[in-house]
């Protein structure tokens, strides 16, 4: 079982697509995942979902298997309105809701401050772009981080990762103990802005 708190990204702005409202959530994990392809030759566990990329991935299917059947503890009815009905009831209609799969947007990295940090990447920045593009959403500091150009071996940091910076007094990280960075600070607010969207 994990437990995810969930943030909405409102839009007013005219949706094209077959339904009439749509929303971006973010998950954040609370504790650890692990969504299986449910089939492998594997011997100790699953495979995890995976995209075309090779980033972890939660299937559509599995978000709303999850939603359908905690909906279903406090209303069957409003359960099967929304998420359709089982494959062994009589009626059959499509479900109300939409959902996409949850594509990863950071993922977090042993630190020595705070225990872990969170990093991402222009790639996985840019597909976010896209989406929030999709439904009407532009953030100008969005549209710069997708564009951010990094050299092989750098990073960038917020601002709040300066001191820490200062203290090793090399310009350098270090993730999981084997991947060293050169690593520069972001003046723009860029990446502070990010971090409050997703609340880290």
């Amino acid at each position: 079982m994990f437990y995810s708190e969930v943030k909405k990204m409102s839009t007013q702005h005219p949706v094209i697509s077959p339904y009439e409202a749509s929303e971006i959530v973010l998950l954040k994990s609370l504790t650890n995942l692990h969504p299986g392809v449910g089939r492998a030759g594997g011997i100790v566990d699953l495979p995890v979902q995976k995209d075309n990329l090779g980033f972890p991935i939660i299937y559509s299917s599995s978000l709303k298997g999850v939603l359908k059947s905690a909906l279903w503890q406090f209303d069957r009815n409003a359960a099967i309105t929304l998420f359709g009905p089982d494959l062994e009831d009589e009626e059959k209609f499509t479900s109300a809701v939409a959902i996409l799969d949850a594509f990863t947007l950071v993922f977090p990295v042993r630190s020595l401050e705070g225990v872990y940090a969170y990093v991402t990447s222009p790639l996985l920045l840019n597909r976010f772009n896209e989406l929030l593009n999709m439904i009407g959403i532009e953030y100008n500091y969005m549209q710069n981080l997708s564009k951010l150009s990094i050299n092989y071996g750098e990073c960038k940091a917020s601002q709040k990762a300066e001191s820490l910076l200062k203290i090793a007094a090399i310009n350098k990280i270090v993730i999981n103990e084997e991947i060293d960075l050169e690593c520069k600070v972001d003046r723009s607010n860029d990446i502070e802005q990010l971090e409050n969207l997703l609340g880290i």
